[in-house]
């Protein structure tokens, strides 16, 4: 009897029918119908072995080759002859789970701290699985399929940030980002520089101290934010405005720093407190020598209830009028001599004293000596501040010394020595201390710096191009308490308007930062401070009068404010005013008029003596400072036609630019 024919088996699923790469794998189990004790599966048609469980259920075990990669097995079952055969074909996945997470710890951090490990949790991660933080592939530590562990490099948590963490597969599935913040700091503040400001300021900068300042940090006023310079992560600054400091109290600063993290500092007040008292006026200004006994009346503003007079430092018994007004008893033994006395007011409880203002004592005749008149051709003169010397810059078309500087004798007006400077020396400027004068070169676009003590050139400073035209200096000064610091007006050659701008040298460096050109400050002066300097426009019908601000990069316009003057008027500066040669009179904080001098014409404000001298064609007109009320006269027939005045010593006038240099000296000058 012939043996009976095996069927064809049909195959009809896997189970499971994914294989996960990496993972264990049990046995597959092929169902289908038609099977024998004899059937075999194939993958890929290889044998494998396999047990018989019924004719409808076959299980196999894939070997270690069938799971290397990932990718698909073709699964067959063949039975065997008699008849038999191979049945179709199913298809076994091979490859990855496709991932997901569930969590971070930690899901922050703070800027600057040492890089945390962050635990991810979710669900089929893989031994090849890498963590993708932005656009950055970090390798992991595999822990199991459900948990991965990363450090992040530094490098990406320098600043606050919001990074996107990913887990991908080496099949190229990737989860859905998670939000890993690196967070800013609170900001902290130590100190602010001032700390107190005076009730009607101008313009403050304050400079705040602390730490965890980034570049984002702003600084709130009263919770309103402010224009902040981030200088680095422990210096903000801000300017405080005139009118946020326009009443006495207490304003509240905080720094905030921007998200994530961040958030407002705790507060640190700024106080505007009641300035020094400020006198205006004396009443009487000036008394002649060998007056009576009599009431000197000080008015002026924030007198304190126990306001205190003094006298050339002595405190005398004083009546508080109000709190602008106050008087003490002037003995005739005050009036004994001619000379200027210092007036102050103090306010002992707030360890405040004004302003010196003075009253001048004058001779009874006041008058000047005869005139040293010097022929000589000179484009400025100037006075030694530490030695009985005058400079003289002397043009190149001189007949005697021409492209020279003169040092000459301030009494005699002799010549005492004489320099090669460069071509067209012209406008001066001299430092306090007497180290340095500077000389504008008119003939190049720069200015040549003198040693006084041994008179030599040292270097010639060199002036920025003006773009179209090249520069020159049309006017100096050395700030107050520093030899090096030097302030220049620069003018271009042949195009309307000439200003370019004012630039600052420290020492010998030409700073960055410059005022704007076209309409600025022409003409400049200096106070008493060097964080400011003044400026004004006699170029343009503007006529503005400027406060400049000194930086460490440079100068800034702060404050701009619109005058009566005219062109080509200039100004100088004496105690707390600005002395315009158009004849009016401005306070240096406001810039706004306090009066006209009787006379207008170049001038030489005196305010520790209690003058203002004003050339009027041949005359020398002397006013008292306060009041503007003639002190006297004096005819200097060779100062006509001369536009430069500068003080001499105690008792001199010296008049030059132009033809000739004129000395006087006597009582109308000073004491």
């Amino acid at each position: 009897m012939a043996p009976e024919e095996n069927p064809l088996p049909s195959v009809f699923e896997l189970t499971p029918g994914f294989i996960v790469l990496g993972q264990t794998t049990a046995a597959i189990t092929v169902t289908g119908e038609d099977f024998v004790a004899q059937s075999v599966v194939r993958v890929d048609g290889a044998d494998r072995p396999t047990a018989f469980v019924n004719p409808t259920t076959l299980t196999f075990t894939p070997t270690a080759g069938d799971l290397s990669g990932a990718g698909t097995l073709s699964v067959t079952v063949t039975n065997p002859a008699p008849g038999g055969g191979t049945s179709g074909t199913l298809v076994l996945g091979v490859g990855y789970l496709a991932p997901t997470v569930t969590g971070l710890a930690p899901t922050n951090m703070l800027v600057g701290a040492a890089p945390p490990e962050i635990v991810v949790t979710g669900t089929g991660f893989h031994e090849n699985s890498v963590i993708l933080l932005n656009a950055t592939t970090i390798e992991p530590t595999f822990i199991s399929a459900t948990e991965l562990r990363v450090t992040p490099p530094s490098l990406l948590l320098s600043a606050a940030t919001v990074l996107t963490l990913r887990v991908r597969q080496p099949s190229g599935v990737q989860t859905v980002g998670n939000a890993f913040e690196v967070r800013n700091r609170v900001p902290v503040i130590t100190s602010l520089t001032p700390d107190s400001v005076v009730r009607g300021a101008l313009a403050t900068p304050v400079r705040v101290r602390g730490h965890n300042f980034v570049n984002g940090s702003v600084l709130l006023l009263d919770g309103a934010a402010r224009a902040t310079t981030f200088v680095d992560s422990t210096t903000l600054q801000m300017t405080l405005s005139s009118n946020e400091v326009a009443t006495v109290g207490t304003r509240v600063l905080r720094a905030s720093n921007p998200a994530p993290g961040g958030g407002p500092s705790d507060p640190m007040d700024v106080r505007i407190v009641v300035p020094a008292p400020t006198i205006n006026t004396l009443t009487p200004a000036s008394v002649a020598v060998g007056a009576a006994a009599q009431t000197l009346t000080v008015t002026g503003a924030d007198f304190p209830s126990d306001a205190v007079i003094s006298i050339n430092g002595v405190d005398r018994a004083t009546t508080v009028i109000s709190g602008s007004s106050a008087s003490i008893q002037m003995e005739a033994s005050d009036f004994s001599s001619a000379g200027a006395i210092a007036v102050r007011v103090r306010a002992p409880a707030r360890n405040a004293v004004s302003i010196a203002s003075t009253l001048t004592v004058l001779p009874p005749s006041p008058s000047l000596g005869t005139p040293v008149v010097v022929n000589l051709v000179n484009n400025h003169i100037i006075a030694d501040p530490t030695r009985p010397v005058l400079y003289a810059s002397i043009p190149g078309t001189a007949a005697s010394y021409a492209n020279r500087l003169l040092k000459l004798d301030a009494v005699t007006g002799a010549v005492i020595d004489s320099l090669v400077v460069g071509s067209e020396p012209a406008r001066m400027a001299i430092a306090a201390n007497g180290e340095f004068l500077y000389v504008a070169l008119n003939g190049s676009n720069a200015v040549a710096r003198i040693r006084l003590s041994t008179f030599q050139k040292e270097i010639d400073l060199l002036l920025p191009d003006g773009g179209l035209s090249s520069t020159r200096a049309e006017d100096l000064e050395v700030l107050p308490g520093s030899s090096t610091r030097l302030a220049v007006s620069l003018r271009n050659l042949g195009f309307s308007p000439r200003h370019e701008g004012v630039v600052l040298f420290s020492g010998d460096t030409r700073l960055p930062t410059k005022t704007q050109g076209h309409t600025g400050s022409n003409r400049l002066a200096v106070g008493t401070t060097n964080e400011y300097l003044f400026g004004f426009n006699n170029e343009t019908t503007e006529f503005g009068m400027r406060r400049i601000a000194v930086a460490d990069d440079g100068l800034r316009e702060v404050l701009t404010v619109g005058t009566s003057g005219n062109f080509n008027s200039d100004i100088e500066h004496s105690g707390t005013r600005i002395w315009s040669t158009q004849g009016t009179v401005y306070n240096d904080a406001t810039f706004a008029p306090v009066g006209t001098l009787p006379s207008a014409g170049p001038l030489r404000p005196d305010v520790p003596l209690g003058r203002v001298h004003v050339l009027v064609g041949s005359e020398i007109r002397t006013y008292q400072h306060q009041t503007f009320s003639l002190i006297g006269t004096a005819t200097v027939p060779d100062a006509a036609g001369l536009n430069t005045v500068i003080r001499v010593g105690t008792d001199g006038l010296a008049f030059g630019s132009g033809s000739r240099i004129v000395i006087v000296r006597g009582s109308l000058v000073g004491p």
